[in-house]
């Protein structure tokens, strides 16, 4: 049999963020990466996006599944940061679904709206009453400095 490592989750929610979470269905952790981490994945997203044929320099693009493109990128799955309030959540239970990358670059025009994927027609709460079906955590890698920037613009 093979010596397997675990590791126990980090911390997850406050009291206070839980409280939160629980009113406004989201929390908003300023600052979560170092400036150190932010610079390498910024170079990390560099690297997808200029390798996708898709990538048009100054043009919106999005991809998914993006951190199997890049081994920095990888280390976000389970990064420190954010994965104990999906295991708060969720418990053993949890898994990636989906990993997407939204590059927009300044006067890059479209501006697509973050939101759930999935059959609509299915009731969420029919699974339970008090968990979210699926959650989204999301890094943004650089600074939001005036309105309508990000995915929080609807």
């Amino acid at each position: 049999m093979q010596d397997q490592t675990f590791r126990t989750a980090p911390p997850g929610f406050t009291l206070e963020q839980w409280e939160t979470f629980l009113k406004d269905g989201i929390i908003v952790i300023e600052n979560a990466l170092s400036g150190q981490e932010t610079d390498a994945l910024i170079a990390a997203v560099d690297r997808v996006a200029s390798a996708d044929p898709r990538f048009a320099p100054g043009e919106f693009l999005s991809v998914q599944n993006f951190v199997e493109r890049d081994p920095q990128l990888s280390d976000l799955i389970d990064h420190d940061r954010h994965i104990g309030f999906a295991y708060d959540l969720y418990g053993e239970q949890l898994k990636l679904q989906l990993s997407e990358l939204f590059l927009r670059t300044p006067g890059g025009g479209r501006n697509n709206r973050w939101h759930p994927d999935g059959a609509r027609a299915l009731p969420y709460q029919v699974f339970s009453p008090t968990l979210p079906l699926q959650i989204k955590v999301g890094y943004w890698l650089t600074n939001l400095s005036r309105p309508a920037m990000g995915n929080f613009v609807y």
